[in-house]
Formats: C-alpha cells, structure tokens, sequence
C-alpha cells in the first residue's frame, strides 16, 4: 500500500512533466493555472499536515486528561458518585474501576478535599494508541475521615501513567500504568 506521501508526490511529478512539455507558453484549456510547486514543497506540505494532526491529538488528548482528572475529583471528593462524570472520557471498565474505588470510600464514610496538582503532562501518541504521563501532587488533595483530614504521608511529586485509545473522532482514557513504567521524572 502506498503511503499518502508517495503518492502526493507522484502526482506533483506529473504535474511537473505536464507543465515542462509545452514549449510555446499556450497551455491547453485547464492547465494554464498548475500549481508551480515542486514535487518538494508538496512533500513538505503533507508532512505539515501530519505533524498538524499529531498537533491536534495531542492536545485533545491533554484536555481529556484534564478533563479525566476534574471528573476523578468530582467523584472521590462527592458527595454524588456518578458514571455520567466520566462518560466521554474514559472507558467502561476504567469508569468502573473510578467509582468502585469511590463508593467504596464513601461507606467508609471518607471523601477528598481540594485536588491534586497535576503538572508535566507529557503525551505521545502512536496510531490510534497514547500514553500519558504526568506528575501528582497530593499533598493538597486531602483526605477527610469522621469530618477531620487524615494524617497520610506525602510523597509530592509522583509519576503517573495512563493510556488512551481513539474513539472515532475522539479519545478516551482506557488504563493506567505503574508509576516505573514512566519515562518522565518529577521532581
């Protein structure tokens, strides 16, 4: 199979030789106006476009994160566990896996307080698969048990690592890595 490359440039050749065989500057009706690029620039111009569209996933896929993070607050902080918080973001099974965790700390009767600080979003993308990595920050995302914060030792900044499958036209959050599996460091 070609690739699109190869075949913009195969046309832009022959748009190329077409216009190279006229001698006397009368071109035949509808190829007075080529396009006097070269086989070059439209190699360049394609790759542009690629680069655009890795560009754009990128950016979509750090917005979801975001947006996969306030969802992740909203549930854990409560007091509503709800699906619909991560619908559009996530998959089924990392939304199961979401609520679970914060249905179980609500018959514990704890929830969470302010939110983690989330910085160094990396993202890469291949295909129709990414990886996201990013460093947390808990120390200001409290946990509340009995109506009083919890003693809980911080780390600061930490590794985290998610991945993502396209959906259609989008992306959503479809796992999570261990932390050593992360090729960023958080400092």
């Amino acid at each position: 199979m070609r690739s699109r490359t190869s075949v913009i440039a195969a046309v832009a050749g022959a748009l190329v030789v077409l216009s190279g065989c006229s001698s006397d500057g009368d071109e035949p009706a509808g190829l007075d106006a080529t396009d006097d690029a070269s086989p070059t620039e439209e190699v360049e111009q394609a790759d542009d476009g690629e680069e655009a569209g890795a560009a754009e996933d990128e950016a979509m896929l750090e917005e979801l994160f975001a947006d996969f993070w306030d969802a992740v607050v909203a549930a854990e902080n409560g007091p509503e566990v709800d699906y619909e918080l991560f619908e559009g973001i996530a998959t089924d099974e990392v939304i199961e896996e979401r609520l679970a965790r914060a249905r179980e700390w609500e018959e514990l009767g704890v929830h969470r307080e302010g939110e983690p600080i989330i910085e160094n979003v990396t993202v890469t993308v291949e295909g129709d698969e990414a990886r996201i990595e990013a460093c947390r920050d808990e120390s200001e995302w409290l946990v509340i048990a009995d109506g009083e914060p919890v003693d809980i030792e911080t780390t600061g900044l930490t590794p985290n690592v998610f991945t993502a499958e396209r959906d259609g036209d989008g992306w959503l959050i479809n796992g999570r890595l261990d932390s050593s599996e992360a090729t960023i460091t958080c400092e």
